[in-house]
């Protein structure tokens, strides 16, 4: 027709009685386009639907009464028993428990389109639905894609949990670089990991000078009174001393059947489940033991674990940094308060100057801190500083090796003082030298009184040497002779140095028949502390001298005995002298026979001894 064709749709019948055939021709053209063109659209329609099967996303219709019409895709599991949407069913039945999907399926029948991300059989799905139009202004129903998203935002979550947790170290740290308290920033930090890790508990055990204890010294969750208080000890086979001998964190999630260790029953009384234990600073140099805990059942990630040693290593790096600081304080301490003058200089710097002197070099040298920083310590030697001492001292600082000398020096005023000067030398973390320090002591009082005690020494020993008696000490205990003037040698003939090498000479020189009673009188002296006596020494040449010997006990600050000093005088002159009187008055002169003095004396003895023993008899004969 007018140059094409069109379909026609004939129906025929004959007619029995006639044998005519009638016929009715309709025109169907348009009906044959539409056919074509629905044959078309199925075989697109199944290309598509194989299609879907294959895709990570999901395609869904619903109309507007809420049943689903269509639903292809992986995703949305068709059939399967945690399907979120299935053909034939209806949604406002089947997503009753999820309000959020359920509202945003709502909007879009009422002509909004919507995203939303929903969690179902253990999925995240992420949805994106529009409304379907037949014509403007009405909305024959809804038309959506759904993608699971699980991977995505497990990733997504985790990334933001590491974002999160390395805020929380960034934010520790910065608190760690001006913290001045530990208890504070422990506190600090157990408060952040329980935000973070979203746990029950979080423990800082602090390790207690004695290194057997740990007490609890900051925590979250825990009882009212524990923190600050409760105490643990180190056993091995517990969670804490576990922790301390390993060198690497020690994680559970089960502890009422955990077998590596017991737990401490703070831990128990808390129904922990799962935990992380970590050591805060060195192994060998430990702070504590950081730990967090959950009383529910938890798989702790590698980058739980790897955060929880970020922190410990924020804290051990603080604390070990307070410690440094209050050791450095303790010893600036020390220095400014000692007496020892104390000044260090740097050997890095041309001609060694001094970049510190502490307050006790000001009062020694009277130079101030001002006027010595920068210059050589050399400003204190004068005309006559010893240039052995001072020879020695230089070729110490060449070699760069300790040395101590006594230096005459002067002050400030031009005052003379000894300084007993020690200097050694302070190398780097690679072993370069770097400085000298030096310790001053101003002993011109000590060197004066012992130039005041040699000379008054040196004159004791002139008067002792000169002195006839013999004066010597000797130990109480040993008896080893501890002084020994030269007269002892003249008076016992021997050389002094028997006497030192040999302790029992004192008692063999005295005469035999003397020897008892010396010995005797000798050990009462110990209770009278004072001793005077005359006994008889034999020299080695056979000669006998008489010494009168007056001995002293001398004790301690304890009232113990410690030596004995004695002084012995040769009377032997005294003693012939004595006994030449003696016999001149009891004997004549020209006979040498008994005169009557003698005669006299021996009668009133013998009456004297009739009076104290009765019947005692005596007669006296008187020839002319």
């Amino acid at each position: 027709v007018k140059g094409g064709y069109i379909w026609l749709s004939w129906t025929a019948r004959r007619d029995p009685y006639s044998g005519l055939v009638y016929a009715v021709a309709r025109d169907v053209t348009d009906f044959k386009a539409t056919q074509l063109t629905l044959e078309s659209t199925l075989g697109e329609y199944k290309l598509l639907e194989s299609a879907l099967q294959l895709s990570p996303v999901s395609v869904f219709f619903i109309d507007r009464h809420g049943e689903c019409t269509f639903c292809q895709g992986e995703v949305l599991q068709v059939g399967s028993s945690d399907a979120v949407i299935s053909r034939g069913q209806n949604i406002f039945t089947q997503l009753r428990s999820k309000s959020d999907s359920l509202q945003a399926l709502e909007r879009v029948l009422a002509g909004e389109e919507q995203r939303w991300l929903m969690f179902w059989g253990g999925r995240y799905l992420e949805y994106h639905a529009r409304p379907f139009h037949l014509s403007p202004g009405e909305v024959y129903g809804a038309v959506g894609v759904v993608q699971d998203v699980t991977a995505q935002h497990c990733a997504s979550e985790q990334l933001q949990s590491q974002l999160t947790q390395q805020a929380a170290v960034a934010q520790l740290g910065r608190e760690a670089l001006g913290f001045q308290n530990p208890e504070v920033l422990a506190q600090r930090a157990a408060e952040l990991l329980v935000e973070v890790l979203d746990v029950d508990y979080c423990s800082l055990f602090e390790l207690l000078p004695n290194g057997q204890t740990l007490m609890l010294q900051a925590g979250v969750g825990w009882r009212s009174g524990l923190v600050g208080a409760a105490c643990v000890g180190i056993r091995g086979d517990s969670l804490i001393g576990y922790t301390l001998d390993m060198d690497e964190p020690v994680v559970f999630e089960d502890f009422p059947v955990e077998t590596r260790f017991s737990g401490p029953p703070m831990l128990h009384n808390h129904r922990v489940v799962s935990g992380v234990s970590l050591t805060v600073g060195e192994h060998d140099a430990s702070f504590g033991v950081l730990g967090v805990y959950s009383r529910s059942r938890r798989t702790f990630s590698e980058n739980d674990v790897n955060f929880l040693q970020s922190i410990t290593n924020v804290l051990g790096a603080a604390f070990a940094r307070h410690q440094a600081e209050e050791w450095l304080h303790l010893m600036e301490q020390a220095i400014a308060s000692t007496s020892t003058g104390i000044v260090i200089a740097d050997t890095r710097l041309p001609d060694n100057p001094v970049t510190y002197v502490n307050p006790a070099f000001e009062k020694i040298t009277g130079y101030s801190a001002a006027e010595v920083l920068g210059h050589n310590c050399r400003f204190l030697q004068g005309e006559t500083t010893q240039s052995e001492a001072l020879t020695e001292l230089r070729s110490a600082l060449l070699e760069g090796r300790e040395c101590n000398v006594l230096l005459k020096n002067y002050r400030r005023d031009g005052q003379v003082f000894w300084n007993n000067l020690y200097v050694a030398p302070i190398h780097d973390i690679n072993h370069s030298l770097t400085h000298f320090i030096g310790a001053q002591n101003d002993i011109t009082d000590l060197v004066q009184t012992e130039t005041a005690l040699r000379e008054s020494e040196r004159r004791l020993d002139s008067i002792l040497s000169s002195v006839e008696a013999v004066i010597w000490s000797i130990d109480a205990k040993t008896g080893r002779t501890l002084y020994l003037n030269p007269a002892g040698e003249a008076v016992y003939g021997r050389p002094l140095e028997e006497f030192y090498r040999d302790p029992h000479l004192w008692l063999e020189a005295i005469h035999p028949e003397d020897r008892g009673r010396v010995a005797a009188e000798r050990e009462l002296l110990r209770q009278s502390e004072r001793l005077d006596m005359e006994y008889r020494i034999t020299r080695p040449s056979g000669d006998v001298r008489w010494l009168y010997s007056r001995c002293s006990l001398i004790k301690d600050e304890s009232g113990q005995i410690v030596r004995f000093d004695c002084i012995d005088t040769d009377i032997s002159e005294i003693k012939e002298a004595e006994e030449q009187l003696r016999h001149n008055a009891f004997y004549d002169k020209l006979t040498s026979l008994p005169n009557r003095s003698l005669f006299i004396d021996r009668l009133n003895h013998t009456i004297q001894r009739s009076k104290r023993r009765d019947g005692f008899m005596f007669a006296v004969l008187f020839l002319d």
